[in-house]
């Protein structure tokens, strides 16, 4: 790896801009001269030629229109001729040119047009370059194939071909492929078929007679002892024999693999006396077995035990043996079908990060496991958590891939890359509510108690995650960053350390905060049958909460088991007071913030239910006190009963009670006169509410009752409750209750 590490800082990239007006760019190509790098650039706009020397930046040395009118270059190739550098270039006419590099001026120009072009490969015995070429014939369908000579762009050779001719590249200067398609019926007719059904394709190879070319034949051909006696009668390579019989096998094995081969290969590889070539030979055979395999790794072994050397290839070769013999070990390890070579070679080959994630990505777990005990440490695979975690699909079970998180890649990660992982595992925790409802909260605990060995880092000595569960009752009365800070052992931050603080500390937290609220949630539904989900639980408090819990009841008569069951259990858990948190229920019902769970039922009959759920005579006071100031009359007799019971309690709300009690006893007495609803708290209604009892001749106790009125309202006197009474028996001719009255009138 450091080797490897060595070669990648020594890698360089330079990029430059290239901007021209007259078109995109088509085409660049590099160009090195010792010291001096150049590029050459073509497109619409001609030829540009670019240098850096000195590694200073690249600047525009030269450029040119082409010959023609638009001057457009499509294609160019660099061309050392006579020891100069040139440009062969073909403009839009598709006619060659010749340019001088360093002058950029046009040096000759081929008069016909060309189909297509290759620059044949340089001759190791010449100097001289060549282009073959297809030349379309005029006034006839056949094309003509010819071969030119750069020097002065003369024809050496020509020979007529199909109308429709693919030239094929070709790496030998002296053979020439060329793809025809013919006419079946008649293939010495040059013009393309008619028909589909009458094409054939053929493939056509020039090449001179000469010892070099029988060999390569030979090769070619498989006659192996014949090359053999060719090259040693003519001085030719009779390793490459060697070489190419070793080749021929292991294409034989590629096709068919079959561990009888083993031992031809072995002794095919026995006159080879290159290691490199030995190594690589039986890397890339293929047996149909692992035995196979192995066997000719370890034959490989051995040979180069007798061949390298102590040197750094000798050790690079070593290493590579070594490599893939522990990762066919790592592939027997993972195989769950018959060996494939096939898929062997590609695992040998692959980069074992590509390969973990490729894994992860198809649920393979167990394969991406076995490819972290196995190599891990080897390619530093840890390295790459960033791209690791996010490769697990959402579809993966939260329980096949917690316990390889938690014992084997998040123990091992790097300081610098906790946020990241706590940042994973929150998101991953939350979306599971989505992806695993069967078993959430607690395969998202599950997830978020395998953080663990990271949130340990950040607590104190005598700290622990375990913590959390003694932060529970004070969740929502305390802010949720406190109990982060409590929980790491830490003081809340002031504004000067804020800027300071490691983002790891405040992704520790929210995991905390997280588990606090899951850990909640979990309780509503073992303990309350209350499923939440976590959006709707972040909108709540413990007071909604409850009142939620005590909403949801069927029936009155059934609030105290429900407070017993499930109330007060969740009320300590959060350090609530129940008897505050049923008087502020009864409170809400009084004032209509909240509703009434069931359809024909009263307010008051479950604030009737609640009381019953309170133990201290103070709690039943206030209650009743709240009951009684928001009740409609005539009230209910096991309200009326209540009341009458809660005069003869002991309490600090004496007054205020006997208070609401007259108040309530004025609301009654209203009832005769068909007053069911008055503002008793507006005094400037008061006067009106007098006249009207006083009107009222079928009420006998009409007079009485205006009295209790005046004495309800300091606004009011009872001279005027005489007068206007008098007055209204007068009017109605009761002359007799009217003097009477009138007798009867303090002085």
């Amino acid at each position: 790896m450091s080797q490897v590490q060595a070669v990648k800082s020594g890698i360089q990239m330079s990029t430059f801009e290239v901007a021209s007006t007259s078109g995109p760019l088509v085409g660049a190509c590099a160009i090195p001269l010792g010291n001096e790098e150049r590029i050459v650039t073509w497109g619409a706009f001609g030829l540009e030629v670019w240098s850096n020397e000195g590694g200073q930046g690249f600047v525009q040395l030269d450029e040119a229109q082409g010959t023609t009118v638009s001057g457009g270059i499509v294609k160019c190739v660099h061309v050392v001729l006579q020891q100069q550098h040139h440009l062969l270039v073909m403009d839009d006419t598709l006619r060659l040119s010749i340019w001088h590099l360093d002058s950029l001026m046009l040096v000759r120009r081929c008069p016909s047009e060309f189909k297509a072009w290759h620059l044949l490969p340089k001759a190791e015995d010449s100097s001289e370059r060549k282009v073959v070429a297809l030349v379309q014939e005029a006034g006839t369908p056949a094309c003509q194939l010819k071969i030119i000579n750069l020097t002065h762009f003369e024809e050496e050779y020509g020979l007529n071909v199909a109308e429709h001719s693919l030239l094929m590249p070709t790496s030998d200067p002296e053979s020439i492929s060329i793809l025809e398609l013919r006419n079946t019926a008649n293939t010495d007719n040059l013009a393309a078929p008619t028909q589909a059904s009458a094409a054939s394709l053929l493939v056509r190879c020039l090449e001179p007679s000469q010892p070099t070319n029988r060999f390569y034949s030979l090769l070619h051909k498989q006659r192996f002892d014949d090359a053999q006696q060719l090259a040693r009668q003519f001085g030719l390579d009779e390793k490459l024999v060697y070489e190419v019989r070793v080749n021929h096998l292991l294409d034989q094995l590629d096709q068919v693999p079959d561990d009888s081969m083993l031992e031809q290969l072995q002794a095919a590889l026995a006159d080879v006396e290159e290691a490199k070539f030995v190594v690589d030979s039986c890397l890339n055979a293929s047996f149909a077995s692992i035995e196979g395999t192995m066997t000719v790794l370890e034959y490989a072994e051995t040979r180069m035990a007798q061949l390298a050397s102590n040197d750094s290839e000798g050790q690079a070769l070593r290493s590579r043996l070594l490599c893939a013999l522990k990762r066919l070990g790592t592939f027997k390890m993972a195989l769950a079908k018959p060996f494939d070579p096939v898929e062997w070679h590609g695992f040998r080959q692959a980069d074992m990060l590509n390969e973990l994630i490729s894994c992860l990505h198809r649920g393979k777990l167990g394969v991406a496991a076995t490819i972290w005990a196995r190599h891990e440490s080897e390619y530093e695979l840890i390295e790459n958590a960033t791209a690791i975690f996010p490769a697990l699909p959402d579809s993966l079970g939260s329980k096949r891939f917690i316990p390889w998180l938690q014992h084997q890649v998040l123990p091992r990660m790097h300081r610098q890359d906790h946020v990241f992982a706590l940042d994973w595992i929150f998101g991953r925790a939350c979306s599971m509510e989505l992806t695993e409802k069967a078993t959430w909260p607690q395969c998202s605990l599950d997830l978020l108690k395998a953080a663990d060995v990271i949130l340990v880092a950040y607590t104190d000595a005598e700290g622990d995650s375990t913590e959390i569960s003694k932060l529970i009752p004070d969740i929502h009365s305390t802010h949720p960053r406190d109990i982060a800070d409590r929980l790491c052992g830490r003081h809340v931050a002031t504004s000067s350390s804020s800027a300071n603080r490691d983002p790891a500390l405040d992704a520790a937290k929210d995991i905390s905060k997280l588990r606090l609220e899951l850990l909640d949630i979990q309780f509503l539904i073992n303990n309350a049958v209350l499923p939440l989900s976590l959006a709707e639980y972040q909108l709540e408090s413990p007071e909604s909460i409850l009142f939620a819990l005590l909403e949801r009841v069927a029936a009155a008569d059934l609030l105290p088991d429900v407070v017993e069951s499930e109330v007060k259990p969740y009320a300590a858990r959060h350090g609530c007071d129940v008897a505050d948190v049923l008087l502020k229920y009864i409170k809400a019902l009084s004032t209509g913030a909240q509703s009434v769970a069931v359809t024909g039922s009263t307010w008051s009959s479950r604030a009737l239910g609640v009381i019953a759920c309170l133990h201290t005579t103070e709690a039943k006071a206030k209650a009743t006190l709240i009951l009684m100031s928001s009740v409609s009359v005539p009230c209910h007799p096991e309200v009326d009963e209540l009341i009458e019971q809660a005069r003869g309690w002991q309490h600090s709300q004496k007054k205020a009670f006997d208070e609401q009690y007259r108040i309530l006893n004025l609301k009654k007495m209203m009832l005769p006169y068909g007053i069911t609803s008055f503002n008793m708290s507006n005094a400037a209604l008061a006067r009106g509410l007098m006249r009207r009892i006083l009107s009222n001749l079928d009420v006998p106790t009409a007079f009485e009752d205006a009295l209790q009125v005046v004495e309800a309202y300091h606004n009011l006197t009872k001279h005027e409750a005489y007068c206007h009474r008098i007055r209204v028996l007068a009017l109605a001719e009761q002359l007799t209750e009217a003097v009477s009255l009138f007798a009867s009138l303090p002085a």
